[in-house]
């Protein structure tokens, strides 16, 4: 294996470091509902220190990304048209693949988006506070019935299907 691209190393050590700390938080909400009596102090409090230290290196590798930039898309306007390019990218024919061997009648994809990994409109949307939810439905390809999206680095987002967008929350029911 030859050498990467450092964009490609500091994007998969952010997407690792955002999945750490995501096991991290549901831990330490584990650690603090079921490990109340004193003795376990010291271990929630381990928790907590180990959750801040890899927050504060998963900032720091956001930092260090190169970045585009760009205006902020509160609106959602954006997100439909790079769904659209993003599943119908060559790089998702196995997953269309799959699904359109399931026999499902419903046909969902679930796309995380790492910060890097969308476009800066895409990111900023997806990062901010999704007040408002996009105004035109994407044309998904064949046989997708749906798509979830989210950033790694949230814990809300938004999802599209007959019925139109939806908000949902991570770790919540979404109906």
């Amino acid at each position: 294996m030859g050498p990467q691209d450092p964009k490609d190393v500091t994007r998969e050590t952010a997407r690792d470091l955002s999945g750490l700390v995501g096991e991290l938080a549901a831990l330490m909400a584990d650690a603090t509902h079921w490990l109340t009596d004193p003795e376990y102090a010291v271990l929630r409090h381990r928790l907590e220190a180990a959750h801040a230290a890899a927050e504060a290196a998963l900032v720091e590798a956001y930092w260090t990304m190169e970045r585009s930039g760009g205006g902020i898309d509160s609106a959602g306007n954006t997100l439909p048209q790079w769904i659209e390019e993003f599943l119908h990218d060559p790089d998702r024919k196995d997953v269309l693949s799959k699904l359109r061997h399931t026999g499902a009648q419903e046909r969902w994809v679930f796309v995380p988006v790492v910060l890097g990994g969308a476009p800066w409109s895409v990111e900023s949307y997806l990062t901010g506070e999704l007040e408002y939810l996009p105004s035109t439905e994407p044309k998904l390809p064949p046989p997708v019935t749906g798509i979830w999206v989210t950033s790694t680095y949230g814990k809300r987002g938004v999802r599209w299907d007959s019925a139109g967008w939806r908000l949902f929350r991570i770790g919540e029911d979404s109906t």
